[in-house]
């Protein structure tokens, strides 16, 4: 009932982050899961965010945790296949005659 669920004809592959809250489909990057990582959230919602986070899992306070560096690890990698599928989108656009 109410509105269907928003998809992407552009890019297939996005669907997977095609969100509607009250009618209004959402951020793909709100969408990305947020793991708890020492009871705070692990967000990384831009590529400042990822830089911040891999230091910290290469040079910082989780170096030497290899489950936290996996939570990391998985983090980083949903949100890098997003930011390269959205430049995709982009890039797919700029190709249009």
């Amino acid at each position: 009932s109410g509105k269907p669920t928003p998809t992407c004809t552009v890019c297939p592959h996005l669907q997977t982050y095609v969100a509607s809250v009250h009618g209004e489909i959402q951020s793909p990057y709100a969408v990305l899961p947020t793991p708890d990582l020492d009871g705070k959230p692990l967000a990384v919602r831009e590529g400042e965010e990822a830089l911040l986070v891999y230091q910290d899992a290469v040079f910082g306070q989780y170096r030497d945790r290899p489950e936290a560096k996996a939570t990391i690890a998985e983090t980083l990698r949903q949100y890098c296949q997003l930011d390269t599928l959205a430049m995709t989108v982009l890039w797919q656009h700029w190709l249009r005659p």
